[in-house]
């Protein structure tokens, strides 16, 4: 099945894009528990995913999960049924803010809010579709959180795969703040 970004975001008429969930959730306010729920197959992710809401907020108990539908405590799960998430954005000649040196750097998930929980996906890096340049490192942040304002952070389940010709995956995981698992 494949979604519409038009789409309600319900198992029936889900969503196309990661991208967009995370625009949805940052634009809801209120308090309590959200989960995002991905189907197995593969998505492209075109830009940083953002989760930054600014009218919600997430505690402990009411997080913010971002999780495949199987996950390996069930019995009919195989790694075919992750959901894999192929990264196909551009790199800005910028990285955070400052100029990027190295040939440019994107964030696959970029957290900017505590309490949250990523769950049983599969992140690739970024396929390299021409011949590198000499000296260019194209680095891919799978998930970042670089504000160390931030708490609780959860990655659980989650394979990370890379290849420093095919598709560079740089680092993982970035994270700085308090309760990183």
């Amino acid at each position: 099945m494949t979604g519409a970004d038009t789409n309600p975001g319900s198992k029936g008429s889900p969503l196309r894009t990661l991208a967009e969930a995370a625009r949805r959730v940052n634009q809801s306010s209120g308090s309590g528990p959200v989960t995002v729920m991905l189907a197995e197959g593969i998505y492209a992710v075109g830009e940083t995913v953002l989760l930054k809401p600014e009218r919600r907020s997430f505690t402990r108990t009411g997080r913010l999960t971002i999780r495949a539908e199987v996950l390996p405590d069930d019995p009919d799960w195989h790694t075919g049924r992750m959901p894999t998430l192929i990264h196909t954005m551009p790199l800005p000649k910028t990285w955070n803010g400052r100029p990027d040196p190295l040939g440019g750097a994107a964030d696959g998930i970029m957290v900017e809010t505590s309490h949250v929980t990523i769950q049983g996906l599969k992140i690739l890096g970024l396929p390299v579709v021409e011949t590198p340049k000499p000296g260019l490192i194209q680095r891919l942040y799978g998930i970042s959180r670089l504000r160390s304002d931030l708490e609780d952070l959860e990655i659980a389940q989650c394979v990370f795969l890379g290849d420093d010709l095919t598709s560079p995956l740089h680092v993982a995981i970035i994270a700085r703040g308090n309760g990183v698992n």
